[in-house]
């Protein structure tokens, strides 16, 4: 079968020596490059269509072929777009993203070979995090797509990775049938060689970011509540790249930018407390921490909840410093209570974000959608 990927960013860097990740890549990329990879190995032909500079392509060492549309997706480009289909020719279109990447593949018309879309954003949740204008063309723009589907739906199958999300897109998407698949996470994750969370000291990491949308101000309120109680901890936050932050304390320790897993491999406890939706709905980077056996907080935003649930972790509002300093410290007083979280972390996402199981379920969708197109 010959797969057509959609989405953006995936001529990103090749400075990582994490390659198999795709280097650089992360969110809705990083998802796409390994389900593309992986459709390769399998022995499908895959193309994939992105946005980036046209002189990375030779630098991206990918098992698959790569086109690029330029800086981003746009109306401008979306003749293009379909000249760039008809040539490749597919058996399906698979797109990955969020809202607005759905309008666009939604304007390439129900022409052309079954059109699969995986919903790394859910659009109620990330509404959300827009102001009131972006937010109420977005939802005008949702309510005409209703309209529109009633009467013909653009996707043959749209992808969810979650159930929160799926029920969300259901809503969203009246016509088009939605399953939810648990995009693998990479086996350097599940390595049995990770330290034990009972040999890990006192450090709390915060991996969501220094911006105040990822929680980075409740982190650092919660830090003097935590230290009250802990006068031992050390206090750590992840970096995407290096610069200057006023707001960051000297007692906190900047890990980064590098390998995500080698920042967090042998932290006791990791915070992610989002005050706006991720962008991975789950966030990709909680999922990997389970699966590395961490103990988790983070805060009750689109899927987490769900993910969490079931002692895997533990789950806080928003902006709630107090809460997330409690619940910290809770942790950090019971040791036994963390390598228990931990473990059924790690279970859960062994038995759930298996890649071989979301292989079998993308490849099921391809071939109802394709056979579905034929009759």
């Amino acid at each position: 079968m010959k797969v057509c990927f959609v989405t953006p960013h995936l001529t990103g860097g090749n400075s990582h020596p994490n390659e198999r990740l795709g280097g650089t890549l992360e969110g809705t990329a990083r998802l796409t490059h390994e389900l593309a990879t992986r459709l390769r190995d399998l022995g499908h032909t895959v193309v994939a269509i992105t946005t980036g500079p046209e002189e990375n392509i030779p630098k991206t060492q990918r098992n698959y072929q790569l086109k690029t549309l330029g800086d981003s997706f746009s109306f401008r480009n979306l003749s293009e777009l379909r000249t760039l289909v008809r040539s490749i020719r597919p058996d399906i279109i698979h797109f990955h993203g969020g809202e607005l990447m759905s309008y666009f593949a939604t304007l390439l018309g129900p022409e052309g070979p079954p059109k699969i879309f995986t919903f790394t954003f859910v659009p109620s949740v990330a509404r959300q995090s827009n102001n009131i204008t972006h937010r109420s063309m977005l939802l005008i723009l949702s309510k005409l797509r209703q309209l529109k589907m009633k009467r013909m739906a653009p996707f043959a199958h749209a992808i969810a990775l979650s159930e929160f999300a799926r029920e969300e897109l259901e809503r969203e998407l009246p016509g088009v049938p939605v399953s939810v698949v648990r995009y693998g996470v990479a086996e350097q994750y599940l390595s049995p060689t990770e330290p034990r969370i009972d040999e890990c000291g006192n450090d709390v990491i915060c991996t969501s970011g220094l911006t105040s949308e990822r929680g980075f101000d409740t982190f650092l309120s919660s830090i003097p509540i935590i230290e009250e109680k802990f006068h031992d901890v050390n206090f750590m936050a992840t970096l995407r790249e290096f610069k200057e932050n006023p707001k960051v304390p000297k007692t906190l320790r900047l890990l980064g930018p590098g390998a995500f897993i080698d920042l967090v491999r042998s932290r006791s406890i990791v915070l992610m407390p989002f005050s706006k939706h991720v962008a991975i709905d789950p966030p990709l980077s909680l999922v990997e921490c389970m699966a590395l056996g961490k103990t988790v907080i983070s805060t009750s935003i689109g899927s987490i909840p769900e993910i969490l649930d079931m002692n895997r972790g533990r789950v806080v509002h928003p902006r709630d410093p107090i809460a997330l300093a409690h619940i910290t410290c809770e942790l950090l007083e019971n040791r036994s209570l963390r390598t228990s979280i931990g473990r059924n972390a790690r279970e859960f996402v062994t038995k759930q974000y298996d890649w071989n199981l979301a292989l079998w379920s993308i490849q099921r969708i391809y071939a109802h959608a394709v056979s579905g197109a034929a009759s």
